[in-house]
């Protein structure tokens, strides 16, 4: 499904849920609507080419009155098709402050659910929504709810700031704000504007395209029944974060036995390359010789090294990761490696070959130390510049110092183990039948789902086994 023109900002939904799961689960509602004469995704396409033009000409040179009059005539016909029913009038809040409200709904216990609300550019520039301010003349001529004057002073605050503050703070605020401005429609959810998620609805982008599916999407995310439910049911918008969550919980799920594999595939090269150098050695090799609760912390803590490095890379909010250089991006990033998941390693020298290896062990030395244009060695600074233009701050943590993984440190895994092991971090596993494996968005997974992940190893114990082992499944669940 197209999403052209709606910006996810972060992640109201992840991305991945959007791109992967959510065309799924809009899918009946999108089919009532065309058994439906009223189909608002039909009745965007038959607004396009008015809307396109009045989106043109809100960008003119106009005087406030004049591009107040053209805004109203855009967002009114739209809003209607999406099921609302547009009353504009002066909404009063605490104290003398007033806002122009469109509509406003409420829930079966009558409190606050969703009020939209009018937003004037300033200019023909289209600033974002929630950097305008409020201008006289939207209350101007509007009947207000308790028939007072216009106040002489209006506040100098921006919509962001009288959302948070005079909004979102009130004693029964509503879930839900939708604002209307014509460059784009902004979605606010009390519970996600801490976060400063939100969804955005690009019109230019949206109608311009001409894509169904643009217009599908758009629909159903902005719909009243999407917000506000029917007849008792449940919003859409409620099961569509449901689902999210029960998404992001999945992929945590995959991550839990994909961890455990992989702390298997280190352990055992790691034994193998240990076995060979004995035998070498002339050493004996019998069993108890090694110590599988050492192998298997460090092979723990190589994974969590791995599942920090996904984890900051795919934050660039976090600041850590050099993001914005290329040369670290296309160079030195993990997330280039997993550009390699599924490139096939045709030949010996490919497949045993220390590539892999050695890029990730870079990283780690990256994170451990910082990054000087000295010997690392000798580094003094918590961070410096290098040549190619990045640096790196020193994490000073147990977790990425080599002294805590000896065993592993005399181990050089091969291209295609450590190619195995990323492919098994990149993928989820295949269910249902599906013989497509989605994409796993790091940046989709919370603290919540990481923390899961994390407890759900610390009572990993490896052991080595003396004979073989099986993995049973339970009754009528199905092979994967």
């Amino acid at each position: 499904m197209a999403l052209t023109g709606i910006q996810n900002d972060n992640e109201f939904f992840s991305q991945h849920y959007l791109s992967e799961v959510f065309p799924k689960d809009i899918a009946d509602t999108l089919n009532q609507w065309r058994e439906q004469e009223t189909d608002p995704v039909k009745a965007l396409g038959e607004l396009r080419q008015q809307t396109l033009r009045g989106l043109e000409a809100c960008q003119d040179r106009l005087k406030p009155e004049q591009r107040l009059a053209l805004v109203r005539k855009l967002y009114q016909p739209m809003l209607t098709a999406m099921g609302y029913q547009p009353a504009l009038h002066r909404q009063q809040l605490d104290g003398d402050l007033e806002l122009p409200r469109i509509a406003e709904l409420s829930d079966a216990n009558n409190q606050p659910l969703l009020w939209v609300y009018e937003v004037l550019p300033e200019s023909e520039e289209m600033a974002d929504p929630l950097l305008e301010p409020l201008h006289r003349c939207q209350l101007e001529g509007l009947k207000a709810e308790h028939g007072s004057a216009v106040p002489d002073k209006l506040p100098k605050d921006n919509w962001q700031t009288l959302l948070a503050k005079q909004v979102f703070t009130l004693a029964k605020p509503p879930r839900w704000v939708l604002l209307c401005h014509p460059a784009q429609w902004v979605l606010l959810d009390r519970s996600k504007i801490a976060r400063n998620q939100m969804l955005r609805f690009d019109w230019q982008e949206i109608l311009a395209a001409n894509n169904r599916s643009s217009r599908e999407a758009a629909s159903a995310l902005l719909h009243v029944r999407s917000l506000c439910g029917h007849s008792g049911e449940q919003a859409l918008l409620d099961t569509l974060d449901d689902n999210a969550h029960k998404h992001a919980y999945g992929v945590s799920e995959d991550l839990k036995y994909a961890l455990r594999e992989c702390i298997e595939l280190l352990g055992n090269e790691a034994v193998r390359q240990r076995m060979e150098r004995d035998i070498a050695q002339k050493k004996g090799v019998f069993s108890g010789q090694y110590d599988a609760q050492q192998l298997s912390l460090e092979c723990l803590r190589y994974m969590y090294r791995i599942l920090f490095l996904l984890y900051i890379e795919s934050r660039p909010d976090l600041g850590y990761a050099p993001l914005k250089s290329e040369a670290y991006r296309q160079g030195y990033s993990l997330e280039s490696l997993r550009d390699l998941e599924l490139v096939p390693l045709h030949n010996p020298r490919d497949r045993d070959g220390r590539f892999i290896h050695d890029s990730i062990q870079l990283l780690f030395r990256f994170v451990h130390e910082g990054l000087s244009t000295d010997n690392q060695s000798h580094l003094q600074d918590s961070s410096r510049k290098t040549r190619s233009g990045f640096e790196f701050k020193r994490l000073q943590s147990h977790l990425f110092d080599p002294a805590r993984t000896p065993w592993l440190n005399q181990t050089v895994f091969p291209n295609h183990l450590l190619q195995q092991i990323i492919r098994l971090m990149s993928l989820s596993r295949v269910r249902g039948g599906r013989h497509r494996r989605g994409r796993i968005s790091y940046a989709q997974l919370g603290i919540n789902q990481l923390g899961a992940v994390y407890e759900a190893l610390l009572s990993y114990r490896g052991f080595f086994a003396e004979q073989d082992l099986y993995e049973v499944k339970k009754d009528g669940e199905k092979h994967s």
